[in-house]
């Protein structure tokens, strides 16, 4: 885990960016990399390659990048961690390549030199990186599979920036900060910007399992290197005969995963918190190493915390365990920091806890720890997964009745429920042919912001419009949804309701929010999260796995629990589930210690805060586990906006 940044200047602009500012930009991101720093910069400021280590393989200087090959025609830097690094090194050596390390940046650079980006499909493991050919005076950038480490990229005054953080940016003079109303619109459906938009004008995220590329001319483009659509000739029909054959395939696969991801030269723990998916996660863990350590985190004004399972789960497989309790007061302390380092508005409350076990891990000693993010949308974990899936199959059914009567049905609904936000939204998506499920985190649905939100000119990017030409430019955050929903039912028509939510929380959620939450608090710390559950090769698996097997009539983690069976306790496997979360409603009150400066913050943008506080005022019904959340929602993105006065960050 590191953290990388540069630019390319194809046309060779005159810019400023001096020794103060090469500084700056090695300080920005010296937390996502304290062990070591390294920058290459080329005449004429062509190119910069700016480099932060965390060392977690190969500890020696042998690892130090920026990373030329041995001829010095192919330069790279790199975030992430290769778990066939060993099989990839002896495949290149047989093709004439001679080591100096036995780091997997090394791999990397020779597997590009060699393979070109055919040899990413040969790829286990979770990366982001920047490669530059001095022959062909060609960038290219790349982020993994499912996204699991960020990348973000800028193109103003005809240069080329890219970054870990969209914070390095702020050390190119040339890179400016203005708002993007489609972004902000879009964010307080989704509680996070998603791809490839950021908050900011001209700044980008490349999405999961794309690349870019420019060349020297400083045309750019983009393709996606990998698709969990394109993966089904790889699991033959076989593997999906019957239930038993699934899980034990299943379980193959998950225990392969985790005993790839334990590979480093540090040890590696693992965040506890006493349900099914962390608790299977140490169960296997412990197959490979007598002493783990696991961490669990609680708040101490919540009743529901697991820090009993946790233990009990710690005692059955004799971690080393530590526990953390937060209060109110230190998260709030923490609030303005996480504001900071996530860079855009994430809004998910459990950022918090997540930096404080994080932290928690690194006090005592751990650089790696395995996390278990993506465990819920691979197995079906949430209850709101089996409403929609029904809800999905009640869609298909009635996909031929005609539109007046599909109106007329709507209409009705709406009249016996006026003032139930929920029932009238669901209504009129289906009446209008919209998508009923957005995402497993939706702060306002699309009907709910336009009772509030300022309205605004479309704005065009050019850029995007060229690189991502069927990308919808829109107000409307359904056709963002519409758009995933398009590539999916062009790959697979007859696509079941599981693969449906799984695909979509594949495309948005998990890339733009559970996974950027994860990298951002852990790194935060200087601490490595991996992500088991994320072995393509298991995502694959189970994406393909007719829904009987997956779900057996759309019960939450029906495999999983099939998959745990004697590997952990059955009241671990069997307990209700708690989920890993933070006291959001709390936290929301009138007069807590999050939210009394909300008002303060209201006139930097008193379009949105004051809109917003005449749509609580509106007769609709939402719940407050809701309620709260649309309130989080808010404040994260007034808080970001407070920090943006005018349009420009304060650097």
């Amino acid at each position: 885990m590191c953290g990388l940044a540069g630019f390319y200047n194809p046309h060779k602009r005159e810019i400023q960016f001096t020794e103060a500012e090469q500084k700056k930009l090695d300080h920005l991101l010296l937390h996502r990399g304290p062990d070591a720093g390294g920058i290459h910069l080329e005449p004429d400021n062509l190119l910069c390659f700016s480099h932060r280590r965390l060392s977690i393989v190969e500890l020696t200087e042998a690892a130090a990048q920026p990373m030329w090959n041995e001829a010095k025609t192919s330069l790279i830097i790199y975030n992430g961690e290769i778990y066939n690094n060993r099989e990839l090194q002896n495949d290149l050596k047989s093709e004439g390549v001679i080591f100096r390390s036995h780091s997997d940046t090394e791999t990397l650079l020779y597997l590009i030199d060699r393979w070109g980006i055919e040899g990413l499909h040969r790829i286990n493991g979770m990366f982001s990186f920047a490669f530059f050919d001095m022959v062909q005076q060609k960038l290219l950038l790349v982020r993994d599979r499912f996204g699991i480490k960020p990348l973000y990229f800028n193109y103003q005054n005809e240069i080329w920036s890219f970054a870990s953080e969209i914070k390095a940016f702020h050390a190119f003079p040339w890179v400016s900060f203005d708002i993007n109303p489609h972004a902000v619109d879009h964010y307080l459906t989704f509680m996070t910007t998603p791809s490839p938009l950021t908050l900011y004008k001209n700044t980008y995220k490349l999405p999961a399992g794309h690349l870019l590329e420019i060349d020297k001319s400083g045309t750019a483009s983009v393709k996606e290197w990998y698709s969990p659509l394109r993966a089904a000739s790889q699991y033959p029909s076989s593997l999906y005969t019957d239930e038993e054959t699934c899980i034990e395939t299943t379980r193959f696969l998950l225990k392969e995963s985790i005993k790839e991801h334990m590979h480093s030269d540090l040890p590696v723990g693992a965040f506890l918190s006493g349900g099914l998916d962390s608790s299977l996660n140490v169960a296997l863990m412990s197959e490979h190493s007598s002493k783990i350590k696991t961490f669990t985190v609680a708040m101490d004004n919540n009743d529901e915390n697991e820090l009993a399972w946790a233990r009990k789960v710690a005692d059955k497989f004799g971690t080393d365990h530590h526990e953390i309790i937060i209060t109110d007061e230190e998260a709030a302390n923490f609030y303005e920091k996480m504001i900071e380092q996530v860079d855009e508005p994430v809004a998910d409350s459990v950022n918090i806890p997540f930096y404080f076990v994080a932290q928690k891990a690194k006090e005592a000693g751990i650089s790696v720890a395995q996390v278990g993010e993506a465990a819920d949308e691979l197995f079906f974990g949430y209850p709101m997964y089996e409403r929609y899936a029904k809800l999905l199959s009640f869609e298909k059914a009635t996909k031929k009745i005609p539109q007046s009567l599909k109106e007329w049905g709507a209409s009705l609904i709406q009249s016996a429920f006026p003032y139930h936000a929920n029932y009238t939204e669901l209504a009129r998506s289906w009446a209008e042919d919209n998508p009923l499920f957005l995402s497993g985190a939706v702060s306002f649905h699309p009907l709910a912001k336009e009772r509030f939100l300022p309205s605004y000119d479309l704005y065009y990017d050019d850029l995007l419009l060229s690189l991502f030409p069927q990308f919808p430019y829109t107000q409307s955050s359904s056709e963002i949804t519409r758009y995933h929903l398009d590539r999916l039912h062009h790959a697979i028509p007859d696509a079941d309701p599981t693969q449906i939510i799984m695909f979509l929380e594949l495309s948005q959620r998990l890339p733009d929010l559970l996974l950027m939450r994860a990298n951002k608090m852990s790194m935060l710390t200087s601490l490595e999260a991996r992500v088991p559950f994320l072995d393509h090769r298991l995502v694959e698996y189970l994406f393909f796995m007719p829904e009987r097997f997956k779900t057996n009539g759309y019960q939450r983690k029906y495999l999983l629990k099939k998959v745990a069976q004697g590997l952990i306790p059955d009241e671990i496997i069997h307990r209700k589930k708690v989920g890993f979360a933070a006291p959001v409603k709390t936290w929301m009150k009138q007069g807590s210690l999050f939210n009394a400066s909300i008002d303060q913050m209201a006139h930097s943008r008193p379009s949105y805060y004051t809109r917003y506080a005449s749509y609580k005022k509106l007769p609709m019904t939402v719940s407050p586990a809701l309620q709260a959340v649309q309130d989080w929602t808010i404040q994260n993105l007034l808080t970001t906006l407070h920090k943006n006065q005018n349009g420009k960050i304060q650097k």
